[in-house]
């Protein structure tokens, strides 16, 4: 299986300056489905900054970001993939393996990351480890590489482990909350896949 058996829409912006890339692979994806995949190539340099903020602001995943022999840049975006929440939090990362499947890792505050295959990578280095996570991340990664996957099975998947959502800022994860927009209107209703609640009281809830 190769990584084109991963790929729902693929953008050719080679030759355009930015934000032209950016602008143009933004509203493919706005057209796309949840979790399918887009690969943007193009040429100019500046692409590398632009579709790093972008990860940071669109709720979308960046799961590579590299430069050919060719000189063509090539960035692989997941629609409303799950991304890394903030600096030295737990969470569940992404990569694209040169196979084309998509390896699963969970990034512990220290900044180590653990994998399916029970190894760590820390300071560059992978390392054979025991992972208490190993056994999760295996289902996830079997789910995420599964081309029938469907939204719900992940969602009811995450419902069965929501430890891999709430890292060690949350301490309660609410799937399918209600949210109502303007007091307690039935007609202006909002529901998101979880509403993580924060340990410190003073904290924001996320919601995603």
């Amino acid at each position: 299986m190769n990584q084109k058996d991963y790929i729902d829409g693929t953008l050719d912006a080679k030759g355009l300056n930015c934000p032209l890339p950016l602008l143009r692979a933004k509203k493919m994806l706005d057209g796309m489905n949840h979790g399918e995949i887009l690969l943007v190539e193009a040429t100019d340099p500046g692409n590398f900054q632009d579709f790093s903020a972008f990860e940071k602001i669109s709720g979308h995943s960046l799961l590579l970001s590299t430069e050919g022999k060719n000189g063509t840049l090539k960035f692989i975006l997941m629609k409303n993939g799950i991304q890394i929440i903030s600096e030295g939090a737990e969470t569940l990362t992404f990569e694209l393996a040169p196979n084309g499947r998509i390896k699963i890792g969970y990034r512990k505050s220290d900044g180590t990351v653990v994998y399916a295959e029970n190894t760590i990578l820390a300071s560059g280095i992978f390392v054979p480890i025991h992972n208490e996570f190993s056994e999760i991340l295996k289902e996830l990664e079997e789910m995420i590489n599964t081309p029938s996957v469907k939204e719900n099975d992940l969602q009811k998947f995450f419902e069965r482990h929501p430890e891999l959502l709430k890292g060690y800022e949350y301490d309660v994860a609410i799937p399918q909350a209600i949210i109502y927009r303007d007091g307690f209107d039935t007609e202006d209703t909002w529901r998101p896949d979880f509403v993580l609640s924060p340990i410190e009281q003073e904290g924001f809830c996320k919601v995603f």
